[in-house]
């Protein structure tokens, strides 16, 4: 069944920790008239720590899985990151304690490689993947710019 792109849609959010998903989802979901089922990480997460920590996963497993979940109609895989400097200050400000605010090139340098991967495989195109740098924009702007991505793609291609 085709359901209308103005309608619901699948919203997978994924970055680095402190680069605003919780944000994000907090407003994207009254802003969409609740319309958006939403997902905080993905499979890109997973193949990222993996890589990070050397975990040995079956790799493929979650390949196949993230190309399955944007096969939905209106899916949308949206990967918000935020500037080092920024990502150590929110880390300060909430006093993180389960990552070093000293790894997150490592963090975001893999999770570059991995997106650029997944554009390789053909799994990230022009009309379910965007981005968000969220050190240029308030919480709101990033919502806002998200929810218009997801509505009419074809006026925010990033990709």
């Amino acid at each position: 069944m085709y359901i209308s792109p103005q309608v619901e849609n699948f919203v997978i959010l994924d970055s680095v920790d402190r680069a605003g998903k919780d944000s994000t989802y907090d407003r994207l979901i009254p802003l969409s008239g609740y319309r958006f089922q939403m997902c905080m990480r993905s499979p890109i997460s997973n193949l990222v720590y993996a890589r990070i920590y050397k975990r040995n996963i079956n790799t493929g497993f979650y390949w196949n899985l993230l190309r399955h979940l944007l096969d939905f109609p209106n899916a949308h895989f949206i990967y918000l990151y935020a500037n080092k400097e920024d990502l150590i200050k929110r880390c300060i400000a909430t006093n993180e304690t389960d990552l070093d605010p000293n790894t997150y090139d490592l963090h975001l340098n893999t999770f570059r490689d991995l997106i650029n991967e997944a554009v390789y495989f053909g799994i990230f195109n022009e009309n379910n993947y965007y981005e968000v740098n969220t050190s240029l924009k308030n919480q709101d702007e990033v919502a806002q710019d998200v929810y218009n991505h997801i509505v009419n793609p074809v006026l925010y291609r990033n990709c």
